[in-house]
């Protein structure tokens, strides 16, 4: 199959997802409160947390 940025970009996005909401039912099945979070704006979050850049 050849590559195509069509195909991949939304087949990523659909996968991460994916693996987020199984890391969810992870943390709930320990016993942790944990959920899914919108609204925030990333720029501010990668100046506080991440300053050098590197993740």
């Amino acid at each position: 199959m050849e590559k195509s940025p069509a195909w991949i970009e939304p087949t990523a996005k659909l996968n991460a997802a994916l693996q987020a909401g199984y890391l969810i039912i992870a943390a709930r099945a320990l016993g942790l409160s944990v959920g899914s979070m919108s609204g925030f704006n990333p720029d501010q979050i990668d100046a506080t947390f991440f300053r050098d850049g590197q993740y």
